[in-house]
């Protein structure tokens, strides 16, 4: 009999609904929906660990960040007394439950010793005996040094806090069964349990605190567009200068209604003795136009991205999707250059071939120029279904939006169809030219001269031709680089696919993206000095300062790449510790 009623129990308590012990199980549980920021640390061991192994790879100069890990840890939990006071090797997590600073947080823990615990946070002595007051739903108040704090155990975790409204909002969560869990489920929480660390921030939350201060700014942001000052639109340019401020009108109200349509954000962050990996998640609300926007937007692979010739510092690809903006693209025409003139005609006439031509995903590559008479070199490859379309478009487009004579500068781009050959297949020139109109103006001649150090003269030619389904275009004043592009994606020698330090960083972003860039930032930073310290007052200034420029860093390249999703929209970034190595190189570290 006796065993019939043990499983009797065991089955009606395997049919009752999840709560008690297993709703606090997940400590996101335990906080209250209106629950703002939640820092979460996978294991103080095993991030201090990485952490510490990620810094000293860096050298002496790091030395001092190392020695503090540590200490950071054990201040964000209140434990510097005995920092053995918590099971490091279990989460840990620090909530801002009320916004206010850090005596507004709550801290969940687990440990094996409570009163240890206590001790250690009210810097009491290991032997003392702490008096504890009771409060509301098992919380228990201890006072020391003039401080009190209140601590609970909900199953394996503790939480402790400050604050008695803290303690409200708490027990006022566990009475309603009204968490913060439901706001994290699924994506957002999975990432953050991936993380060394990871952050939970609740947007929606944010939104109805701050929104009068957002409205505000917003609203500010919209009367410094309507009133920009003609040089920055654009005054007496080919282009109406209202056609420039609706740009930034429009790119405004987008982000501003992306920032509204936001529900949560999840980070994490991994280190290892190689490098960092970041990757963060905002949900977005459904049906809003920002997630209608996402899905009409999905990533792609870029399969041509290896094509791209190797040993470019920069290397970038994004996803077109001209459709979704055709309407938007026409009547910005019109407002930019008249609703009924010669050149809207023209420009229309264009735009319709290049929609007609199927454009795909863009894949591009930029070096700056390395020797004194070289030109900054690029290289952009874009997939269409009608190359040759595509081509003829941009031939008719380019020069006629791109010719601008304001205030300020003048610019033009000059189109010499059919230039050359190569391979049997014609070759577009375009000439780029800039200049500033009043070189007496010491900001406007130090931006002369570094347009000359780019161009590697007064104007830079670019070259254009097609493969099968791809519009090959290659910046540099020589018939070279166009040629060594061809020649590479043909050969399969040479590319980027083949350059390890790359493969390395593209393996740890995610196949599919709408946009991906990849930087080698020593090579970057010591091309950009080089350009810098040949124009004068800036010479003079670099030319003081601990740089090495004669280092020659270990190729490597960090990586970032932004990726669409069913209501989200993901980032992720990583960067090798090659990298952080390099610059401190450069700079005599």
């Amino acid at each position: 009999m006796r065993k019939l009623h043990s499983a009797l129990i065991l089955f009606v308590a395997l049919l009752s609904p999840a709560g008690g012990s297993a709703r606090a199980a997940d400590p996101l549980a335990l906080l209250p929906a209106e629950t703002a920021v939640v820092i979460r640390v996978g294991s103080v061991d095993k991030l201090a660990g990485n952490l510490k192994e990620a810094l000293s790879s860096l050298g002496p100069v790091a030395n001092p960040a190392v020695a503090g890990v540590d200490r950071a840890f054990n201040e964000m939990l209140a434990i510097n007394a005995d920092p053995a006071a918590i099971d490091r090797t279990q989460p840990a997590y620090v909530a801002a439950v009320v916004l206010g600073g850090p005596d507004a947080a709550v801290r969940i823990v687990k440990t094996a010793d409570e009163n240890k615990l206590r001790r250690a946070v009210a810097q009491a002595a290991a032997d003392e005996t702490l008096a504890a007051e009771k409060a509301a739903n098992g919380f228990e108040k201890i006072s020391k040094n003039g401080k009190d704090w209140y601590f609970a155990r909900r199953d394996d975790w503790v939480m402790y806090t400050r604050r008695e409204d803290v303690v409200k909002l708490l027990v006022a969560n566990a009475a309603a069964e009204a968490s913060l869990a439901p706001v994290f489920a699924g994506q957002a929480a999975e990432l953050a349990d991936e993380g060394d660390a990871a952050v939970l921030v609740n947007v929606a939350r944010l939104i109805e605190v701050f929104g009068d201060k957002l409205d505000e700014q917003r609203d500010k942001l919209r009367r410094q567009i309507d009133n920009l000052p003609k040089e920055i639109l654009g005054d007496n340019s080919a282009i109406d200068p209202r056609a420039t401020k609706k740009i930034y009108a429009d790119l405004a109200e987008l982000a501003i209604n992306a920032v509204y349509d936001a529900q949560w954000f999840a980070g994490r962050v991994n280190f290892s003795n190689a490098g960092v990996s970041v990757a963060g998640l905002i949900g977005i609300k459904g049906e809003t136009a920002t997630n209608d926007l996402l899905q009409d937007n999905p990533p792609v692979a870029f399969e041509t991205l290896g094509l791209l010739p190797g040993g470019l510092p920069l290397c970038y690809a994004y996803s077109a999707y001209p459709a979704a903006l055709a309407d938007w693209r026409r009547d910005w025409l019109r407002l930019a250059y008249g609703a009924d003139t010669d050149i809207t005609k023209k420009l229309l006439a264009a735009y319709e071939a290049y929609l007609a031509a199927a454009p795909g995903a863009t894949v591009g590559g930029l070096a700056l120029p390395s020797g004194v008479d070289a030109s900054m070199v690029t290289t952009l490859l874009t997939q269409a279904e009608d190359a040759e379309k595509l081509r003829g478009s941009l031939a008719v487009s380019e020069p006629l939006s791109n010719r601008q004579d304001s205030t300020l500068y003048s610019a033009s781009v000059e189109l010499t169809p059919d230039a050359e050959t190569y391979q049997g297949r014609a070759v577009d020139l375009m000439t780029t030219s800039f200049k500033f109109k009043d070189v007496a103006d010491p900001g406007q001649a130090i931006g002369q001269k570094l347009l000359e150090k780019l161009f590697g003269g007064d104007f830079l030619q670019t070259r254009m031709t097609t493969l099968e389904g791809l519009l090959v275009q290659a910046g540099g004043n020589d018939a070279k680089y166009l040629r060594q592009t061809v020649d590479a994606m043909q050969s399969g020698e040479k590319v980027l696919a083949l350059d390890e330090a790359f493969a390395i960083t593209r393996d740890q972003l995610p196949e599919k993206a709408n946009v991906l860039a990849f930087l080698n930032l020593p090579r970057l930073l010591i091309d950009v000095i080089s350009l810098l310290k040949a124009i004068p007052p800036l010479d003079a200034g670099l030319a003081q300062a601990p740089i090495n420029l004669g280092v020659q860093p270990a190729a490597s390249y960090a990586g970032i790449s932004l990726a669409t999703g069913p209501q989200t929209l993901r980032l992720d970034a990583y960067v090798p510790l090659t990298q952080a190595q390099g610059i401190l190189r450069i700079f005599g570290q």
